[in-house]
C-alpha cells in the first residue's frame, strides 16, 4: 500500500467512526415509564426511604401526568405541551405544542417524548428538537428506549419502533387500543398491553408476533403496563385480574384482587405489589400469586394510589395528595406527607433521592437533603359522605390521560373468570428484517421560545374517567408491517429553550453530554498523528 493509499484509508476509518458515534445508540439513564425498559418501578438500591422528607424541588407549572426521569444529569420531567430538564449543567424548557402524557425516556444525549401524535428526539443539553416523526393516534403512555431503538404504542392500536436518529424500523398492529400503557422490553421481546385484555410479545428485531395470551375478557378488561423480570412478565386487568405469564407466552398463575387496577404493580424481589384505586395493596408472591401482606391507605377512588418500590421500602403516590411510604416485607405503614397537589404520580427513585409530579406542575422531592417532618395534617381525602350525590367532576376518572371522548365504556355482559389459557400464535405473520434506508440529519435546533408556566391545560384531559375503558375490538390476527423508508422531520429553527427555575437544589450530578466529543476528537488526534508519521 502506497502512503497516499494509506492515508486516504486512514481519513476514511476516521470519517466512518465519527459517523457511527453520530448516529450510535447512546446508553439509556431512564428508558421508559417505571425506570424501564422492563418497567419493573424498582431500584434495589435506593436507600433511605424508610424515613424520608419531602419537600418542592421544581415548580413547571401545568399537570404532570407521569413521573419525571431521575439521570445522572439530573430530572426531566413532561408538563402539558413542555418537557423541562433541571440538569447540573444548566436548565431549559421545550414547548411541543400538543399534550405529554407520558415520562421522557431519556439517554446521555437524547430525551424522547409523544406529544399528541408527535414522536420528539430532543438534544439533552438544550432541550432543542433533533427530529420529530407522526405516528396514526395519538399516545397516553409513555417511550420505551431500549438497545438504540425507541417504541410507542398508539390509540389505533400499532405500537411503532423507530430507531434512535428517526428511522422507522416496523410496525405492529395489536387491533385494539393502547391506552396509557407504555411497551417494556426484556429479552429481545416488546411486551405490551391492549384495551381488549391481551397481552403481546413481539420481536424487537422486526416485529414479528411471538405469541398473544388473553389475560381477561371480563369489563374492563384494559391491561397496565407490563411488568418483567426473572423470566416472566406481570400484568394486570382493570377489572383486578393479576396475572404471571411465562417468556413463551403461558400463564403460570392469576390472582384476583376485589377492585379496579389503574396502574402497573412494582415487582421487589420476590413480591408484585399491585394497588386498587380504593388504596388498597397487595404483596404477591411471584411464584403462586398468593397474597403476602395487604393494607391500605386513604384514596379518592378514582385513580389511586401509584406504587413504586426501593430498598425495603414501598411508595405509594394517592389521588388525594399524599405520598405514603410502606415497609416492603410486612406492609407496615411508616410515614405519610401531604403534597401540593391532588393527583400524584408514581415516585421515580434515584439512589437516595426521589420525585414526583402533581397536577398543579409541582415536582416534588422525596428524601435527599429534605428534613423529614411528620407534623403535617392527616391524610384525608376529603371523600364526600356516602349517599352525598352532589357534582364533583374534579376526579371523575380511572385513567389518567384518556380523554371522555376518545374511550367509551365496556358495554359487554360479565361473564365468569378462569385462569386464562394462553393463545399462542407463535406463527409470525412478518419476519423479514427491515433494512434502515432513512436517513437522518441530526442537525439540532432550538424550538421557539417556550414558557414553562403559562402552557395551557387541556380541558378534556384535566381528569382521569372514573369507569370508562376503550372499546376497540381487535382484529382477528395481528400484523407486524416492517417499514424502512419514513424519513424523520427535522426541526425548524428558532430561539433558544427557555430556562426553569428550580426551588430546591438537585441532588444529582451531571455527567457530561455523552461519549460523542471525546470520540471524534481523538479520532481526528490519530489522523494527524498518523499523517505526520507518514
Amino acid at each position: 500500500m502506497t502512503p497516499r493509499m494509506g492515508r486516504l484509508a486512514t481519513i476514511a476509518l476516521v470519517v466512518s467512526l465519527v459517523a457511527t458515534v453520530a448516529v450510535a445508540p447512546t446508553a439509556a439513564q431512564w428508558s421508559s415509564h417505571a425506570a424501564g425498559p422492563d418497567n419493573t418501578g424498582s431500584n434495589p438500591d435506593a436507600t433511605g426511604f424508610d424515613d424520608a422528607g419531602v419537600g418542592v424541588y421544581a415548580t413547571p407549572g401545568g399537570d404532570i401526568a407521569s413521573e419525571p426521569a431521575v439521570t445522572d444529569e439530573g430530572v426531566f420531567v413532561a408538563a402539558n405541551d413542555t418537557v423541562a430538564a433541571y440538569t447540573a449543567d444548566g436548565n431549559w424548557t421545550t414547548d411541543l405544542g400538543a399534550t405529554i402524557y407520558g415520562t421522557p425516556a431519556v439517554t446521555d444525549t437524547r430525551a424522547f417524548v409523544v406529544a399528541g401524535d408527535t414522536l420528539t428526539a430532543m438534544d439533552t443539553d438544550t432541550g432543542a428538537v433533533v427530529w420529530s416523526a407522526t405516528l396514526d393516534g395519538q399516545v397516553l403512555g409513555s417511550v420505551t428506549v431500549a438497545d438504540g431503538a425507541v417504541y410507542a404504542g398508539t390509540q389505533n392500536g400499532t405500537l411503532y419502533a423507530y430507531s434512535a436518529v428517526g428511522a422507522q424500523q416496523w410496525t405492529y398492529d395489536a387491533g385494539s387500543a393502547f391506552g396509557t400503557t407504555t411497551p417494556t422490553v426484556a429479552n429481545g421481546t416488546v411486551y405490551s398491553g391492549s384495551a381488549n385484555g391481551t397481552l403481546h410479545a413481539a420481536a424487537t428485531t422486526d416485529g414479528s408476533i411471538q405469541w398473544t395470551t388473553t389475560i381477561t375478557d371480563d369489563a374492563p378488561a384494559r391491561l397496565t403496563t407490563p411488568v418483567a423480570g426473572n423470566g416472566t412478565v406481570y400484568v394486570a386487568g382493570a377489572n383486578g385480574t393479576v396475572a404471571a405469564v411465562a417468556a413463551n407466552g403461558t400463564q403460570q398463575w392469576t390472582a384476583e384482587l376485589a377492585g379496579t387496577v389503574a396502574w402497573e404493580p412494582a415487582l421487589t424481589g420476590d413480591t408484585l405489589v399491585a394497588v386498587t384505586t380504593d388504596g388498597t395493596a397487595a404483596a404477591l408472591s411471584t411464584t403462586d400469586g398468593a397474597t403476602v401482606w395487604e393494607t391500605s391507605v386513604p384514596a379518592a377512588g378514582t385513580v389511586g394510589p401509584q406504587v413504586s418500590a426501593a430498598n425495603g421500602s414501598v411508595l405509594l403516590s394517592t389521588d388525594c395528595g399524599f405520598v405514603h411510604a410502606l415497609n416492603g416485607s410486612t406492609g407496615a405503614q411508616l410515614w405519610h406527607a401531604g403534597v401540593d397537589g391532588t393527583l400524584v404520580t408514581t415516585v421515580a427513585l434515584g439512589g437516595h433521592t426521589g420525585y414526583a409530579g402533581t397536577n398543579t406542575g409541582t415536582v416534588v422531592q422525596i428524601g435527599g437533603d429534605v428534613p423529614a417532618d411528620r407534623s403535617g395534617e392527616s391524610p384525608d381525602c376529603g371523600l364526600p359522605d356516602e349517599g352525598d350525590d352532589s357534582d364533583d367532576d374534579s376526579n371523575s376518572a380511572p385513567v389518567p390521560g384518556i380523554p371522555d371522548d376518545d374511550v367509551g365504556s365496556d358495554d359487554g355482559e360479565d361473564s365468569e373468570t378462569a385462569t386464562a389459557t394462553p393463545t399462542e400464535t407463535a406463527t409470525p405473520t412478518a419476519t423479514v428484517t427491515p433494512t434502515e434506508t432513512a436517513t437522518a440529519t441530526e442537525t439540532p435546533a432550538a424550538t421557539d421560545e417556550p414558557t414553562a408556566t403559562t402552557t395551557p391545560t387541556p380541558t378534556e384531559t384535566d381528569e382521569p374517567t372514573a369507569t370508562a375503558t376503550p372499546t376497540d375490538e381487535p382484529t382477528d390476527t395481528a400484523t407486524a408491517t416492517p417499514t424502512a423508508t419514513d424519513t424523520p422531520t427535522e426541526a425548524p429553527s428558532g430561539g433558544g429553550a427557555e430556562q426553569p427555575e428550580t426551588d430546591a437544589t438537585t441532588t444529582t450530578s451531571g455527567s457530561g453530554p455523552g461519549f460523542g466529543a471525546p470520540v471524534v476528537i481523538a479520532a481526528l488526534l490519530a489522523v494527524a498523528l498518523l499523517v505526520r508519521r507518514r
